[in-house]
């Protein structure tokens, strides 16, 4: 899809299909969890970081219950799988 000669790529949704995918995998790869991958897709990793480091787990439901991220990523992971 073209706009002033240049392509927009965020609109083929083949190619957006496969950033998101190579994205998925590199989160995965930093948090080595598939459910933190998808809340730090929705939040930034930065703040899933940010929430391991504070409260010392790994675990998405652990940060879940003690509120540790947005309610918006709380509920987003369930509603994605």
């Amino acid at each position: 899809l073209y706009m002033d000669g240049l392509v927009d790529e965020r609109r083929d949704f083949i190619r957006a299909t496969q950033a998101a995918a190579l994205y998925y995998k590199d989160l995965y790869g930093l948090f080595g969890s598939w459910y933190l991958a998808i809340a730090s897709y929705n939040v930034g990793e930065n703040k899933v970081k940010r929430a391991v480091m504070r409260h010392y787990t790994r675990d998405f439901w652990v940060l879940a219950r003690k509120r540790a991220l947005p309610r918006e990523t709380i509920n987003y992971v369930p509603k994605y799988l």
